[in-house]
């Protein structure tokens, strides 16, 4: 792959509001005209392998993000923070309050199911927490005090299975929580981490004392570069697995592997800081270097996994799978599709232009591994040219169809992958209206573009330029 050197101008785009990841079209082969090879699924062949150890950014800049992000992360345990209004909470309600809810068994949600969930909820006494805590696993943050599912009505495209709206998010083990609420029989917390804001059951966090957030911040970190690690204490016993993109902080390295501090609950509840240590193999101190190769093998360590509305089933979908991505980076992205695609501090305004130039302008000014693309209800990272296509990798659920008698449907995908950004076209009875160039309306740079390398840069005309 040819890199080219060129001036880059910094530019803002007006930014709109847009709702998270959500089903939409994906995957197959993606010509524009005619019939193109489907891109390798390998982010390596992406990179060029002359340049895939040099840095994108200098290591004082990322070490400037990295240090910002822990500092985010980190800020619920911050004494004097505003806590998150009642509000917050009761919008759930309000939003499942209407009619056409329906359960794991594909039937209505019975009348009264909410009721019950918000007398259990017992808002009115709000709060009646303020107390920090750490997961000590990972956990899933719900919109409502249940594991019970809320789906979509199943017979509707991109209804039902797997999206169920109570989930909010997962969050990985050793994520800083603020207790803000507790369900009026205790077997519900309402919390705030530096993810989002959700109930979560009380066994998955353990609460912290200030002795314990001093013993926390070891002034380094280090991240899990794997999938699903077995983490065990010092003694031997077993505490959680550890998704790629896990942050612990980080005691000191040895011939064995990195030692760190991971949060273990005693009988009572209460967090304490015990050791551990990860292979060389399978974390590593952060920020990581960014580089194009170390990217390159963060994404192919997830091509390929299920898709997970929300993170469920310990799955990701497609901004989880980036959030995680460029923890290991120091870079902290936001967690839904909206929110990082106006993260960055260079925007492309897309939406005005043909699916044609739209890829002319992704090809010739995208920083592969660095820039975002962004459509409503989906996001993807630009990974770079291939055939003259423009490729992304990207977690998705399903491709868009249209029958003969013009109902939309949906051919699963169900997995990360490295795709164009026409690639339904394959798909038999896909809907040209879910092309993903179609649908594009924003370019995002992940870091600020004149912080890139220079060989990495792209030239942004000034006539292609928006500001606020």
């Amino acid at each position: 792959m040819a890199f080219r050197a060129g001036r880059l101008i910094v530019f803002t785009a007006v930014l709109f509001f847009i709702s998270r990841c959500a089903p939409g079209p994906e995957f197959g082969r993606a010509p524009a005209e005619g019939p193109a090879p489907e891109p390798e699924q390998d982010a390596f062949a992406f990179v060029d392998p002359g340049s895939q150890s040099f840095r994108l950014v200098s290591a004082a800049f990322q070490d400037s993000l990295c240090r910002r992000s822990e500092r985010t992360w980190r800020a619920v345990w911050k004494s004097g923070r505003r806590p998150v209004p009642v509000t917050e909470a009761e919008w759930a309600f309000r939003r499942f309050g209407k009619p056409g809810w329906y359960g794991e068994n594909r039937l209505a949600r019975p009348e009264g199911w909410l009721t019950a969930l918000e007398a259990d909820a017992g808002l009115a006494a709000w709060p009646n927490r303020n107390d920090f805590a750490v997961t000590v696993r990972r956990t899933d943050l719900r919109l409502l005090p249940t594991d019970k599912p809320a789906f979509e009505d199943f017979s509707s495209a991109g209804g039902g299975y797997p999206f169920d709206m109570v989930q909010q998010t997962a969050v990985p083990p050793a994520t800083p929580l603020r207790v803000l609420h507790s369900s009026v029989y205790g077997d519900w917390l309402y919390v705030e981490s530096p993810i989002a804001a959700g109930w979560l059951r009380p066994w998955d966090a353990a609460a912290v004392d200030p002795a314990f957030i001093w013993l926390w911040n070891t002034g380094r970190t280090a991240a899990v570069l794997a999938e699903d690690v077995p983490v065990r204490t010092a003694d031997g016993r077993f505490r959680f697995r550890a998704p790629f993109g896990t942050v612990l902080p980080l005691l000191r390295r040895s011939g064995q592997g990195l030692h760190v501090l991971v949060p273990v609950a005693d009988e009572k509840g209460a967090a304490s800081a015990v050791e551990a240590m990860l292979s060389a193999e399978s974390a590593a101190e952060r920020p990581v270097p960014l580089t194009t190769g170390r990217l390159a093998a963060a994404v192919n360590a997830m091509l390929g996994q299920a898709y997970g509305w929300g993170g469920l089933y310990g799955n990701r979908d497609c901004s989880a799978a980036l959030q995680d991505l460029f923890t290991p980076f120091g870079i902290l992205l936001p967690r839904h599709s909206s929110a990082q695609a106006a993260a960055g501090d260079s925007i492309l305004d897309l939406s005005r232009m043909t699916p044609e130039e739209k890829e002319r302008v992704i090809l010739r000014h995208g920083i592969p591994f660095l820039t975002l693309i962004h459509l409503k209800g989906h996001i993807m990272l630009y990974v770079g040219p291939s055939g003259g296509r423009a490729c992304v990798f990207h977690n998705l659920w399903a491709v868009r169809t249209r029958d003969e008698r013009g109902s939309e449907g949906r051919h699963v995908v169900g997995r990360a992958v490295i795709t164009t950004l026409s690639p339904g076209r394959s798909v038999p009875n896909a809907d040209p209206a879910g092309d993903l160039l179609t649908r594009a309306d924003r370019m995002t740079f992940i870091v600020r573009p004149d912080s890139v390398a220079g060989p990495f840069r792209r030239l942004i005309p000034e006539e292609q330029r928006e500001t606020d």
